[in-house]
């Protein structure tokens, strides 16, 4: 066994939920800072699909987009509405009305946000 064999990381634990904390980068750039790429995913942007939005203007995505907005907002980082599936977010009879103070909200091109 070589002195590295215990920093070996195995596929099945980075196929875990809590895998991607396992792997490291280092942005380049003067006095740039090592972290994960967990971290760095988490500082970017909040999206509603993290919450279970599947944006396909047929599922009901109300709740995943609420969600996604306090999350968002808590962690002051934008909320951001993606083109995935149809790009349609469906918010049945439901009226998403935005309650956060400090809430930023990104959209693609050609995403729609509707209701019954």
């Amino acid at each position: 066994m070589t002195k590295f064999a215990k920093n070996i990381v195995s596929r099945r634990e980075l196929a875990t939920a809590t895998g991607v904390s396992l792997i490291g980068i280092l942005p380049s750039g003067a006095g740039a800072v090592q972290t994960t790429v967990e971290a760095g995913l988490r500082r970017a942007f909040v999206t509603p699909e993290n919450f279970g939005a599947v944006c396909d203007g047929i599922t009901n995505d109300y709740n995943a987009l609420v969600k996604a907005e306090v999350v968002a907002a808590a962690a002051g980082i934008p909320l951001r509405l993606t083109k995935m599936n149809t790009g349609v977010y469906f918010l049945g009879t439901s009226e998403w009305v935005v309650s956060s103070n400090g809430f930023v909200l990104e959209c693609d091109a050609g995403v729609e946000v509707r209701g019954k």
